[in-house]
Parts: C-alpha cells; structure tokens; sequence
C-alpha cells in the first residue's frame, strides 16, 4: 500500500489536478494507494508533494528516524535555481518584493532551507516537467520523470454551444502583478473576462470554462522561462480552447499548444484569436489523444517500478 500525505496542503484544492492525476494512475495499475490528511506509513511508502509548512520537514524528518524503513517519496513542483532557492517564476532578486507569488523574499528562503534539510531522509523524487530535472538530479535521492499523459476514459469539460458562451476570456490560476497587467489590458478593450483563483473548486472552475471562448496561460512574471505543465496538460484533456504566452522552453507536451508567436504581444495575440474563432486551432486535442510519445499505462507503470525498487 502507498500513504498519499496531503496534510501539508490544507484542503488542497490547488494541487488537485496533480494528486488526482498520480493517485488515479497507480490506482489504474494495481497500486493500493490511500490518501491521508495526517497519518504517516511507519513500515512502508508514503508519497507526498513538497509544501510550504513549517513544520513539514521536522516531522517527515522524525518519522524517518523513528522508523528507518519508510520511505519518502517526493513530489516535487519549484523550479531549484542553482543557488538552491526555490525560484519557479524566475524572477530577479530584485523583483521577489513586487511580484506576487514571490512577494516575500525571506518566506522562499525558509521553505529552500527546510527543503535542503529534508533531502537526506527522501528516498527519491518524482518531477512532472522538464525543466525540474536539473535543479534535482545531483541532490542525492534518486530522480524518476512521470509524463503527463492522456488520461484513458477520461470525460472532458461539457462546453456550451459557441453562441451560448458569454465569457470572452478566463484565467484561473494564481494571479500576479504581471498577469494582472496583461488581464487589465484586455479587460480595457472591453472583453467580458473572468478570473478565477487557485482555491476555486473544481465544479465552478469546469462551469465557467464551459462559458468560455477563449483560456489565458500567461507566464507568472515577465521573466519566466518555462511554460506552466499542469496548466498544460488540464487544457489538453479537458480540450479547451487556448492561448499561451511562449516561453522559451521545449518540452513533451508543447507541440499540441497553442501559443503566442514569439515576440508578438500578447494581447494582441489574444485578441487575434477571439476574432477569428472557427478559422485558428486553438489546441491540437486529437493529435494529443493518440500521441505515441507516452501512453497512460506505461507512464504509471513505470512509476509504480521506481516507487517500489
């Protein structure tokens, strides 16, 4: 059996597209996988995401030391710049005080601190992009990839007719100074647009994408070189319509995106699209569906091989 701990993310609404994705897939291989809000596998594995609580790390830390035969596996989802603070947004030092999420300099410092404490206990990590690789593969514990795959059987967002859709543009996520930026900018022309956060559950979020023309994925700061997965990938099993802010990376699921020309403004990019909706492909969903580069089984299967060495 596998303990999924979720404690150290509350409710844990704004991870679960991640959670679900990994707990339905070993499950769909045979894993007896459980979650558990507060309880950790003395004599086993227990799979847990990295978080920010303070007391996260001690604790995990002490379960290992009471009980050396658990394992800890960890999720991990911040980019691990090479001064080892975590730093997903990529943002100057200078910039942490002015951008929202990274607003407090000092809180990220802690969490990369207690991080760093916790590696020598964890018994290997899992990385949903790409571009975590580097920032983990020298830190010790062993390193698997987990794809982000089409999901067999799965039913995606019931959408309203095109005429019916009264919502222009919608951006659910956590908003920044610069996504609030490029959001007011097309709000100004005035487009009807609705912005939801990372807390909203799941049954309102599919609601008003059901509503919606258009979906934004815009980076979180004006230097952010990497393209949000999780985002991705939800857009791409739920087939929604899309536009996303081109960053300069490559990764496995970039080729079915529909992004923003390189140095066009956004925007401009956004409003293009909205007006010629039914002309432009807004996301390649087929090609994506029976994609041969990673299929569900055997991305899960390989998980379940790596947790279980």
């Amino acid at each position: 059996m596998i303990n999924f701990f979720t404690g150290n993310h509350g409710n844990a609404i704004h991870v679960e597209d991640t959670f679900e994705y990994i707990f339905q897939g070993l499950k769909s291989v045979g894993v007896d996988i459980r979650y558990s809000r507060d309880w950790f596998m003395s004599n086993g594995i227990n799979l847990v995401m990295e978080g920010d609580v303070h007391s996260f790390s001690d604790g995990m830390i002490s379960v290992k030391k009471e009980n050396p035969k658990t394992r800890i596996y960890l999720i991990v989802t911040e980019i691990l710049e090479q001064d080892g603070i975590f730093n997903s947004a990529n943002t100057l030092p200078e910039e942490w005080d002015k951008t929202q999420p990274y607003r407090n300099r000092a809180k990220w410092e802690y969490r990369s601190k207690q991080f760093h404490k916790l590696v020598p206990f964890v018994d290997g990590f899992i990385a949903c992009a790409e571009p975590l690789i580097p920032g983990y593969s020298n830190l010790g514990p062993r390193l698997h990839y987990l794809p982000l795959a089409p999901i067999p059987g799965y039913r995606p967002i019931n959408f309203l007719d095109s005429s019916n859709r009264d919502i222009d543009f919608i951006f659910t996520g956590t908003e920044t100074n610069y996504r609030t930026g490029l959001l007011n900018a097309i709000k100004s022309y005035g487009y009807a647009t609705v912005s939801l956060d990372g807390q909203t559950p799941s049954y309102l979020r599919r609601h008003y994408l059901g509503r919606a023309k258009i979906s934004l994925g815009m980076k979180l700061s004006k230097n952010t070189m990497f393209m949000s997965k999780q985002r991705a990938h939800y857009h791409l099993i739920n087939r929604i319509p899309h536009v996303f802010e081109r960053t300069p990376d490559e990764g496995d699921l970039h080729e079915f995106m529909n992004f923003s020309e390189s140095g066009t403004d956004f925007v401009e990019a956004c409003r293009y699209f909205l007006n010629n909706l039914g002309k432009v492909a807004l996301g390649k969903f087929d090609e994506f569906l029976v994609t041969k580069k990673f299929t569900y089984f055997h991305v899960f299967q390989n998980l379940k091989e790596f947790l279980r060495e």
